[in-house]
């Protein structure tokens, strides 16, 4: 898709392989990385967004990728039957990563007027995934919503999966058995 929606923007020195190789390149940087082989700030609106898409997920739980983890998107939406406190705890990440970046966006938002809500979208949600991307808006912002970032950072590395399991590990007794899968969250 980044190959497709940049393809005459950020990439149109590029020839087509290297055009194929930057787009890889950025969707692989999304997850972790931090590394822009182009200007996010320049690439277009459905870039931006698929971009904070993907560094929204992240990447596997073993890995040192942030965001939410894949693991717990397909817990969320593939229909097969999973432990009901893995749908919640999954659930409760989703929630939590929404809550803190939405946040986030609206500090950015009222602390500076004529900001571009993807560019705002981009600082906050790569601060929660730990990824290191900016639309080179972090530097121009107001000491709070740098503080606010920086709290969103901490809070992205340690916060969901602390979160999740603080709340999610009592257990209720059944009567009944059930087969059980582990899987990674967060």
């Amino acid at each position: 898709m980044l190959f497709i929606l940049e393809y005459n923007n950020t990439y149109r020195d590029l020839n087509f392989f290297e055009k194929l190789n930057a787009a890889f390149f950025q969707s692989v940087n999304t997850r972790t990385a931090g590394f822009a082989s182009v200007s996010i700030k320049q690439e277009t609106d459905g870039a931006k967004l698929l971009t904070s898409f993907l560094m929204f997920i992240g990447g596997c739980p073993g890995s040192t990728a942030g965001g939410i983890k894949g693991t717990t998107l397909v817990v969320l939406f593939l229909r097969h039957r999973f432990d009901p406190g893995m749908v919640y705890k999954s659930l409760t990440v989703v929630a939590f990563a929404l809550v803190v970046s939405v946040l986030n966006v609206s500090l950015i938002l009222a602390l500076h007027h004529g900001v571009s809500i993807l560019d705002a979208i981009i600082e906050a949600v790569s601060a929660f995934a730990t990824v290191g991307l900016s639309a080179s808006l972090t530097p121009t912002l107001h000491p709070l919503a740098k503080l606010a970032l920086t709290l969103t950072m901490f809070i992205g590395r340690v916060g969901p999966v602390s979160f999740g399991v603080a709340i999610l590990m009592r257990k209720k007794k059944s009567g009944s058995v059930l087969p059980e899968g582990r899987m990674l969250i967060g």
